[in-house]
């Protein structure tokens, strides 16, 4: 489905049977409107649909057939630009490999040429658009199967001609940070990373595994071997690494730019529980936590930070509670950050 909000406290739904039987995943503004991504319930191989809205509540189906490992889209170029993964021979094999693809209208979609050297396997885990052209931030695998080894930076003046950025002093031991965070303002881009830790410590994070209502949700945990890290670029082709242990942000999943500043969102916690946290910054080296949840006693939720977004008087995250979720006993919360202030 989709909601729409003109203040972030009070939400309208959209009629969802514009849609059908679909996950909605991406929504990108344009000059021709709104374009949201979605598909199929079955199949996470599928091709995507694609809708377009004048005004966010009736929507036109575009196409039925827009490619599958789609997973950022933004604005620009020939009219829209798509990062993600190329699916390499049977779809049981798994095996991935970075792509950006390019569309005039929204219906019919070509991918940027290029071997394997300029798109390795591995994928695109975020695009943005900049004043000098677009970045893309990826991750790359030596073989298949093997572990991510690299994080990959490409650069394109018009979204058509794309580069694979090689050998950054600042980025040599970096590896993409949960989605590898992405963002960029007028004077500059922004991009957490992880890097090794001087000192690793046994601390332990939480993911979580594919939802399974009837058995509950599984908490998988595991040392952690890095910290994150803050890098800014001016254009994408040289960075500067910003922060450095201890890390200001852990557990980062987004972060955005918005009325001059930066904001961060992740989720910090262990096994026992894992609590949602926001983050400002002016210069993207010191940051402060702007809200974050009360931290449980004991045993607790799964929270996390499931979208974050800038407005035109500040930023919303939404925060989720996975196991409320799965059984649908509820929907997000949602934290308002307004320009100027702290919260």
């Amino acid at each position: 489905g989709v909601w729409t909000s003109v203040d972030g406290r009070r939400w309208e739904a959209v009629p969802s049977e514009q849609f059908g039987a679909v996950e909605l995943e991406h929504v990108v503004k344009t000059s021709d409107g709104l374009f949201v991504f979605g598909r199929p319930l079955v199949s996470s191989q599928a091709p995507q649909s694609v809708w377009r809205s004048r005004d966010a509540r009736q929507w036109e189906p575009f196409t039925t057939e827009a490619p599958s490992g789609i997973r950022h889209v933004v604005a620009g170029g020939p009219g829209l630009i798509g990062a993600g993964f190329e699916l390499m021979g049977e779809p049981a094999a798994g095996v991935l490999r970075a792509a950006i693809w390019t569309s005039r209208d929204g219906r019919d979609w070509e991918r940027v040429t290029g071997n394997g050297r300029r798109f390795p396997l591995g994928s695109v885990a975020g695009l943005v658009r900049t004043d000098d052209g677009f970045v893309a931030v990826g991750s790359e695998q030596a073989r298949v199967g093997a572990p991510v080894t690299a994080l990959v930076v490409w650069t394109s003046p018009d979204g058509l001609q794309w580069q694979r950025i090689r050998d950054d002093r600042a980025l040599r031991d970096a590896t993409p940070a949960a989605s590898a965070p992405l963002a960029a303002m007028k004077d500059g881009l922004l991009l957490v990373a992880s890097i090794p830790s001087p000192a690793p410590a046994p601390t332990t994070t939480t993911t979580t595994a594919p939802p399974q209502p009837q058995l509950g949700t599984a908490r998988l945990c595991g040392v952690r071997t890095g910290i994150e890290a803050a890098f800014s670029s001016r254009d994408g082709t040289r960075w500067t690494q910003l922060t450095s242990d201890p890390p200001p942000l852990p557990g980062v999943t987004e972060v955005i730019a918005a009325h001059g500043r930066w904001l961060a969102a992740g989720m910090e916690g262990t096994c026992e529980a894992t609590r949602a946290v926001a983050y400002t910054s002016d210069n993207a080296k010191h940051w402060n936590r702007a809200i974050q949840d009360r931290r449980p006693a004991g045993p607790g939720p799964i929270r996390f930070p499931m979208a974050l977004g800038a407005t035109k008087d500040g930023a919303v995250v939404l925060v989720g509670d996975l196991e409320q979720i799965i059984a649908g006993q509820g929907g997000p919360d949602v934290w308002l950050w307004t320009a100027g202030t702290t919260k």
